[in-house]
């Protein structure tokens, strides 16, 4: 057999090979079957004996279920991008780390430093950088700002976690200093603005611009509300996320149960939530063979 012929076969099989363990770990990922996809990387991996570059976006998304792996599923998204760098890994990387509750990271992760020219003015990248801007607003006490500030977020999912985010915030550090709990149940009900209204015209607030408020709130809710009723039929699985970020108020009309049954591919039904005062903590990974197991770079 001619030198040449033989490579092109050994090429072609190989690629071959590859495509075929992509499809079977997509069917496994549709099912939301991870440990299967685990177990097809690591015997590739060790028959193989090396890293496949194609394999490594899979391997961000199966560390990043699981809080000792967290460290290395930064790794291998960062990895990914560095190879792929497309906006849609972008957002899946941010989503990741909004669970976590990094949010420095998504700071770098877009900064001009880091990301190419060309995908600065990208949709999702400018999503990601309004919704960093939004969050800032609220920690800083901006609350009349963001109302203008959502406005400019088209994604969905970010554009009601700000709008919650405000709402989780408010509550916390006005209205919780009531402590009549029967108006608090009513509040925690997202499903009615009348309700909702009732307390907001109550003597919650005991501040000097206390109209001012009570309006900025309503305008608040009423544009939740409108972002809910026109998505939440369309859009189940992007509330299923939110609730399971915000469980004190109703958001999905559906149980977190019944959410990781319809979407078994939504990795933030699957993955544990950190919260501001949790670490992450880093240890090996779910794999036991040293090849998998590179020293993140982050």
């Amino acid at each position: 057999m001619h030198r040449s012929l033989y490579f092109i076969i050994i090429l072609f099989l190989s690629c071959n090979f590859n495509n075929n363990i992509n499809d079977e770990i997509q069917a496994y990922y549709n099912k939301g079957n991870f440990l299967k996809i685990i177990e097809l990387i690591k015997k590739y991996e060790y028959e193989h004996k090396k890293e496949n570059p194609q394999l490594f976006l899979w391997k961000a998304r199966i560390y990043s279920l699981y809080p000792e792996s967290y460290g290395l599923a930064k790794y291998y998204y960062r990895k990914t991008l560095e190879l792929n760098p497309f906006e849609e890994y972008y957002y899946e990387y941010t989503i990741f780390l909004i669970d976590i509750h990094d949010f420095n990271t998504i700071q770098e992760l877009i900064s001009g430093e880091n990301i190419s020219p060309s995908l600065i003015f990208q949709p999702k990248i400018g999503d990601i950088r309004n919704f960093l801007e939004c969050r800032s607003k609220i920690l800083d006490e901006k609350y009349f700002d963001v109302l203008s500030q959502l406005s400019f977020i088209d994604d969905l999912y970010l554009k009601n976690y700000c709008a919650l985010l405000l709402y989780y915030n408010l509550y916390h550090k006005f209205l919780l200093k009531n402590k009549n709990n029967k108006d608090l149940n009513m509040l925690i009900n997202l499903s009615s603005i009348e309700q909702l209204n009732n307390i907001i015209n109550s003597n919650f607030f005991q501040q000097v611009d206390k109209d001012k408020i009570k309006q900025y709130l309503k305008d608040l809710i009423l544009k939740y509300k409108e972002y809910n009723q026109q998505n939440i039929l369309n859009n189940p699985s992007i509330y299923c996320s939110l609730e399971k970020h915000f469980p004190e108020f109703k958001i999905s009309s559906l149980s977190m149960e019944k959410c990781k049954e319809t979407f078994p591919t939504n990795l933030t039904l699957h993955r544990k939530i950190i919260y501001k005062k949790a670490i992450p903590i880093y240890s090996n990974p779910l794999f036991d063979n040293s090849l998998y197991i590179p020293v993140p770079r982050f």
